[in-house]
């Protein structure tokens, strides 16, 4: 009945999955039916329930000691962030905590404009916990950026790092001010792109053969209006071959709206090459994306439309951005700008900061006179801090109702994986599943 190491490696990949699945297997179960001399006695069904139990305990534990969230991680990070903490500062105003600030140089911090509001109140908190002004000399709109100088003499600079091996997969941590630990850790997750990257307008997906295959077109996006078709099959764009989805997703990200391209697609026989202009991406965001995406927490007000960022999973909360990102060697690669989704946190690569620097400084990027988020968060985006109630209207009622309605409709969905594997491996080891009493085995009666 011992399910292999391979076996249990691929049924619970996702930790989420593990959980669900373990809780899953809490109920009871049976031998499937066979022959009496098959069936186990009592005394080895107890034994296998012993057994049951401690496997899915070790299930519930196997996510923790396995995910991000282990110890070791947490104290490389701890360590390797340990300079940049000392260059990470808490930004307030009206005595609100805001966003987090990276400090450039000697009197000088960075931090995500449009998160700020009220630029005339804008306070740094010091190391002795005192609340001194800050000034915004500087915006950047492109990047959602301000400078701010402050009369302190105390600050310790960062060192901004400019690697060219940024790539998914390699792990990031955020720092909080010196001695508050770490805001959050996780891995880049998409490499350096565009936020307003060229728009296609189609819905993709593979044929029988794996190619990429427009699934639908809209007449009014780009796409649609150059005489792209559903069924069409890209092969190529400016004589970039396209050999699946993922690859056509990534180079368009790449390329900037307003740009010409080339797109090669075969329409049955015929291979035909269309003019294509790019545009910007649609930045509103249906209901449903907006509930599933602050299901994980608030998000930034401006989250999307940037110049150049990285996306790692972190986890941050909008008073958690503005921060720096540092790698294993703890190079500070980066600053964040934005929580914009679930599990999805931008940041402006630290080269993108360095060549700004120098103009923002000289005031060459002056203050708007009101810095308005592209994209705002509906009306059920707390506006207190966490535990400060706030009069709740029919309006926000209702979309707290239809939050709650897409959770339980992910928990469900979840719950639904979880049953066909544990279904696949009670097959496999030659067992079934009745809904009895939770954590059982029940017994045979022998004949």
């Amino acid at each position: 009945m011992k399910l292999s190491s391979t076996r249990k490696s691929s049924a619970f990949a996702s930790s989420a999955v593990a959980v669900a699945l373990a809780l899953a297997c809490t109920r009871t179960l049976t031998w499937a039916d066979g022959p009496p001399a098959t069936r186990p006695s009592a005394a080895t069904i107890a034994e296998l329930n012993r057994k049951a139990l401690a496997a899915t305990r070790a299930l519930i534990r196997a996510p923790k000691e396995t995910s991000k969230a282990s110890e070791g991680v947490r104290k490389v990070f701890l360590q390797v962030s340990s300079l940049a903490s000392e260059s990470t500062v808490e930004l307030r105003v009206n005595g609100t905590i805001k966003a987090l600030g990276t400090v450039v140089e000697p009197q000088y911090i960075v931090t995500k404009a449009s998160e700020l509001g009220d630029f005339n109140k804008v306070t740094m908190t010091t190391k002795s916990g005192q609340q001194i002004a800050a000034k915004v000399v500087a915006v950047v709109e492109d990047h959602d950026l301000a400078l701010i100088k402050v009369d302190a003499t105390d600050l310790v600079p960062i060192k901004l790092e400019a690697p060219k091996d940024i790539k998914p997969g390699m792990w990031v941590a955020t720092p909080m001010p010196s001695g508050s630990g770490l805001a959050g850790y996780g891995v880049i997750s998409v490499g350096r792109r565009s936020t307003t990257a060229g728009y296609l307008g189609v819905r993709l997906g593979p044929d029988e053969a794996g190619k990429v295959k427009v699934v639908s077109v809209d007449k009014e996006t780009p796409a649609g209006r150059a005489g792209i078709q559903a069924d069409d099959v890209i092969t190529a764009v400016n004589q970039v071959p396209m050999t699946d989805v993922q690859q056509l997703r990534d180079y368009l990200a790449s390329q900037a709206s307003g740009q010409h391209a080339t797109v090669m697609i075969q329409r049955g026989d015929k291979s035909l090459n269309i003019e294509v202009v790019l545009a910007k991406r649609p930045t509103e965001e249906s209901a449903r994306a907006t509930y599933q995406n602050t299901m994980g927490g608030e998000l930034s007000a401006r989250r999307m439309d940037f110049k150049a960022v990285y996306q790692h999973d972190t986890v941050l909360s909008p008073a958690q951005i503005g921060g720096p990102i540092v790698d294993l060697k703890g190079h500070v690669v980066g600053i964040n700008i934005a929580r914009s989704g679930r599990v999805e946190s931008l940041a402006v690569p630290a080269d993108v900061i360095m060549a700004l620097l120098p103009d923002m400084k000289d005031g060459k990027f002056p203050i708007p006179a009101k810095v308005v988020p592209t994209t705002q968060l509906a009306a059920t985006q707390p506006t207190t801090r966490p535990g400060v109630s706030r009069p709740m209207d029919n309006e926000t009622i209702a979309a707290r109702k239809r939050q709650i309605e897409a959770m339980e409709t992910q928990a469900k969905e979840l719950m639904e994986r979880a049953r066909h594997e544990r279904e696949s491996l009670m097959k496999s080891t030659g067992m079934d599943s009745a809904p009895l009493v939770p954590g059982m085995l029940k017994p045979t009666t022998q004949p």
